[in-house]
């Protein structure tokens, strides 16, 4: 990722992680596959127990166009990620942290 004042562009042809927290087993992984592809060169799909209950969702992507860390967020939105996650990953990116797509293998508290 490139810098441009505070936001990160990430370059067209830059590989770069879709991370999904899904609260519960989902079906229709192969469709979320087929869709990423649609918009992005897959390169890789991992699958990863989170929470009793949960899933990790891991796809490493080539980007067909530029986005920045906002955009990466929209879209793991977009493929149904827990909305509080997406919006820490948003306040992560506004105060500047450079690991800001964090998983966490369980709920504290």
């Amino acid at each position: 990722m490139v810098r441009n004042g505070k936001k990160k562009i990430l370059k067209k042809g830059s590989e770069f992680e879709i991370k999904i927290d899904y609260d519960k087993k989902i079906e229709g992984l192969d469709l979320i596959e087929k869709m990423v592809g649609r918009i992005f060169e897959i390169k890789g799909f991992e699958v990863s127990r989170s929470t009793n209950k949960g899933i990790h969702l891991r796809i490493r992507a080539k980007s067909l166009i530029s986005i920045d860390e906002k955009d990466i967020i929209i879209i793991q939105l977009l493929l149904g990620s827990d909305r509080y996650r997406e919006f820490f990953n948003w306040l992560r990116v506004k105060g500047g942290l450079k690991r800001w797509n964090v998983l966490f293998k369980k709920k504290l508290g």
